[in-house]
């Protein structure tokens, strides 16, 4: 009966005790077989402990299983809390992060408005005076012997130039230099090459935007000035080279790129050797490119731009037939030094030498005139005069497509005449065939 367990055993006990037989003359008693009665005892006895033991190891199990449950359960509690804690904390972070995402972008939003706010005040004031202010720059050219100007837009936003177009589609030619066109040098330039533009601007070259301009003006742009290295604007200058010459100008292209810019339409450099990689034997740049590809070229010779060495060289490689001197004239030329304004950014003009104030390394325009210019190069530069006149004159009437008036005392055109002295002192100007200075 080893492997019988206390409860069998029990049972066992009682079936014996139940089965048994009464003692004569009574009803309670019975009569048992002394020794299985005593086996089933002893076996019992033996077993009980372990039983016993049996079930305290469970009530230990079970025990164990609750403290094991409830610690889960606290582990459990505690993670939730946690984890509660722990979103609340993220949902806390998050609410500060967008609070301060939100203040940027207010910030950024209201530093652009203020920024469009000022250059938009900037140019509503100059345009309130915009047939005064041309005219004023007219007679000042004029004064100086310069009877054909051809201005250069600032980098600004569409509805600004809107403005400026309109203006100068309104202005009359009939005293001082004549308006004959525009440079639209901004803003399809890259925002790496600003020089003193603003990069606020700056934007990808937009053929329906040029085309809404050249409506406004009248088809007084005559240059685009173009990155080509920027995303899009070499479709730019495939689709619209042959509505407007497009100068290659504040640019960061490689020769590579430059070579594909003159082989999709572009036939201009605008400014060379400023805002744009210069020469070196193994990354040759736009300007061997320009030269390759029989590019037009502007040079600014007023002595600061650039060294009277490259000038030499300038012409030397190009030639006075592709070559177009350029004054780049700020609106302080011709003024004391001191502080002035350049598309709503301050400049400080020191002799001939104008700057970014806030970035005085940087050059701001020039502070001479084109005739200046002309005279520096000849007299500093030792450009022989007669390739400084053509550069000054008949090359960029046909650079621009106004040689059948302008440049040249060819039959047909108009009586343009300068007179000056050995030293270039400037001595009669006759406008038309009529002496005006």
């Amino acid at each position: 009966m080893a492997n019988n367990d206390v409860q069998h055993l029990l049972d066992m006990l009682y079936e014996m005790i139940d089965g048994a037989k009464n003692a004569p003359l009574t009803s309670d008693k019975c009569i048992l077989n002394r020794d299985e009665a005593l086996d089933l005892l002893d076996e019992i006895r033996a077993q009980l402990p372990v039983e016993l033991s049996r079930a305290q190891e469970l009530i230990r199990a079970k025990e164990d299983y609750v403290k094991a449950a409830k610690r889960d359960v606290e582990r459990m509690m505690q993670q939730a809390e946690q984890d509660a804690k722990n979103k609340v904390s993220e949902t806390e972070v998050l609410g500060i992060a967008r609070e301060k995402s939100h203040e940027i972008i207010k910030k950024a939003e209201d530093r652009s408005r203020e920024m469009y706010r000022v250059a938009n005040e900037y140019t509503e004031d100059a345009l309130r005076r915009t047939e005064e202010a041309i005219q004023t720059l007219a007679d000042f050219e004029a004064s100086k012997g310069v009877l054909a100007i051809c201005p250069a837009t600032m980098t600004y936003p569409e509805e600004i130039l809107n403005k400026v177009m309109d203006a100068a589609a309104a202005h009359k030619n009939g005293k001082g230099a004549d308006l004959v066109g525009i440079n639209m040098e901004g803003p399809f330039i890259s925002p790496k090459k600003v020089g003193a533009q603003n990069p606020e601007y700056v934007q990808g070259a937009d053929a329906a935007m040029f085309r809404r301009l050249q409506k406004r003006a009248n088809g007084l742009i005559k240059l685009v000035d173009v990155a080509p290295e920027e995303p899009g604007n070499l479709d730019f200058i495939r689709e619209c080279h042959n509505e407007v010459r497009i100068s290659i100008a504040h640019t960061c292209t490689d020769y590579d790129t430059a070579v594909k810019a003159f082989e999709a339409g572009a036939t201009h450099m605008t400014h060379l050797y400023n805002a744009m990689p210069g020469i070196t034997h193994r990354a040759p740049g736009p300007i061997i490119a320009a030269m390759e590809h029989d590019a037009e070229v502007e040079l600014i010779t007023d002595n600061v731009h650039i060294h009277p060495a490259m000038v030499r060289f300038t012409f030397n490689t190009f030639g006075d037939d592709r070559i177009c001197l350029i004054a780049d004239s700020a609106m302080s030329c011709g003024l004391p030094d001191g502080q002035y304004s350049l598309g709503g950014q301050a400049i400080t003009v020191k002799g001939p030498r104008a700057t970014l104030t806030e970035h005085p390394d940087t050059i701001a325009g020039s502070n001479t005139c084109l005739y200046d210019c002309m005279k520096r190069a000849v007299l500093e530069m030792n450009v022989p005069l007669e390739s400084a006149v053509r550069a000054a004159s008949e090359t960029p009437a046909k650079s621009i497509g106004v040689d059948n008036d302008y440049g040249s005392l060819a039959a047909g055109r108009y009586g343009n005449v300068i007179l000056a002295d050995k030293e270039l002192n400037l001595k009669a100007v006759i406008q038309k065939g009529v002496r005006i200075v």
